[in-house]
């Protein structure tokens, strides 16, 4: 895109076919902005690793096994209509419409919803380019904001609707969904670790990152690249590896997982962890400071006095 913008600066606006092309910074102007951003990249803490980051998530097969960089699901009709809906919008427009586009925002449009087919955590960045293409529709640019008898009455029943919707406060989680937080669990675990790490979620442990409890792995997926980890996580939530050796490597004292799934219910069959708290979408597991075997063997070299 930029590369686009500064082959373009410097030039009077003109037509090709139905996009305009047009020069929003001088060249002179665009020039110092890409250098200033060469710049800023080298003195930022990350260095050259900000321009290969994109690189790295893209051909990174352990992230398609976490749910914001997997591909839409385009079995759910919402999902469908954000992401090809601004798309499709946009070409009916240019074959049966009149209104002409600007060339880079056409480009935009396009490159974020290949980036959005590839992960759908780019959905947002699509509706931000579309919003750019839609303020040229003559129907948004022109309108009539003279009052009549309808105003007051319309803009009460809105202002009525708004006020009547939940307003939570910025931040508070959600306790329901697929993507809900475990709050009551969440507050438990905070009264009770100290400096033990805890095993949970990729959705959760943001969550308790932002209380201060020590996790294994959270949504900051370029710290973890070329260690592991997230290698090891995967293995662990979906059983494919024993995850004890892992738990002791990590000092896991504590596992937060959602019910009746297949590492709950291995731990619920291990006599290495007890389950201490219980919620509808959480379970909290303890590891047991003696195993059920050392308790029997206690047991036999110091019986109870009759």
């Amino acid at each position: 895109m930029l590369g686009l913008e500064l082959l373009l600066s410097g030039k009077k606006s003109r037509e090709i076919g139905r996009a305009i092309v047009s020069a929003p910074l001088p060249f002179r102007l665009a020039s110092g902005v890409a250098l200033a951003s060469v710049l800023a990249t080298f003195i930022n803490p990350h260095g050259m690793e900000l321009l290969a980051y994109d690189f790295k998530v893209a051909t990174s097969g352990q992230l398609s096994s976490i749910m914001e960089w997997q591909s839409p699901n385009f079995h759910s009709i919402t999902m469908l209509a954000l992401v090809v809906g601004p798309v499709a919008f946009v070409m009916w427009v240019l074959l049966f419409g009149r209104s002409k586009f600007e060339l880079l925002d056409l480009v935009f449009l396009g490159g974020t919803f290949l980036a959005t087919l590839h992960a759908m955590r780019f959905v947002p960045i699509e509706g931000i380019a579309f919003c750019a293409l839609a303020s040229r529709l003559p129907v948004l640019r022109i309108g009539d904001a003279r009052r009549s008898w309808t105003t007051w009455p319309v803009a009460v029943v809105l202002l009525t609707v708004v006020l009547s919707l939940p307003h939570p406060p910025a931040g508070t989680p959600s306790v329901s969904g697929i993507a809900s937080q475990p709050v009551t669990s969440s507050a438990w675990l905070k009264r009770h670790v100290g400096s033990e790490r805890v095993f949970s979620t990729y959705m959760w442990n943001d969550y308790l990152i932002h209380l201060g409890i020590p996790v294994f792995v959270d949504g900051r997926t370029d710290l973890y690249f070329g260690t592991g980890v997230l290698a090891k996580y995967i293995a662990v939530s979906t059983l494919t590896t024993n995850p004890e050796p892992v738990f002791q490597r990590w000092n896991v004292q504590w596992v937060m997982w959602p019910p009746k799934s297949p590492l709950s219910i291995f731990l619920l069959q291990s006599h290495q962890w007890r389950v201490v708290h219980r919620t509808a979408n959480a379970v909290i597991f303890e590891r047991r400071t003696t195993t059920v075997g050392e308790v029997r063997v206690l047991a036999h070299m110091c019986p109870l006095a009759p």
